[in-house]
């Protein structure tokens, strides 16, 4: 087995990446507030580049801004949709606890009343 020669140009190179790489986590742990927002924003431009080059090449879009903004306009759509299926059984749901709030105190108080009324009857008796 071959090993190598630890010379002083190699411990220096070594050195020298080992805190340079020290260097960079103390750099991306104190400037990760900031940096998040721009990983995000390239993760989506990454996501959303098919589908740019969809619009602009085979939907022959003749400006690259048309088809950002259609993908944006179908991006946008999509969400809005999807809300829009979530939230009306949202509403039905919704619906029958209204129901319960506004009934429950008259029918809790009819039925307090009532037995205390049978016990007064009750005890004369």
């Amino acid at each position: 087995m071959k090993t190598r020669i630890i010379t002083f140009d190699r411990f220096v190179r070594i050195l020298i990446s080992v805190i340079l790489l020290i260097l960079a986590y103390i750099l991306i742990r104190r400037l990760s507030n900031v940096l998040l927002p721009f990983l995000v924003a390239w993760l989506v431009a990454y996501l959303l580049y098919p589908i740019v080059c969809f619009f602009q090449y085979r939907c022959h879009l003749r400006s690259r801004i048309l088809a950002i903004a259609a993908t944006l306009l179908l991006i946008l759509s999509i969400l809005i949709g999807g809300t829009a299926l979530i939230l009306p059984p949202q509403h039905l749901t919704i619906s029958p606890s209204q129901h319960l709030t506004t009934s429950t105190p008259h029918h809790l108080t009819t039925q307090i009343l009532s037995c205390f009324s049978l016990k007064f009857f009750d005890l004369g008796k």
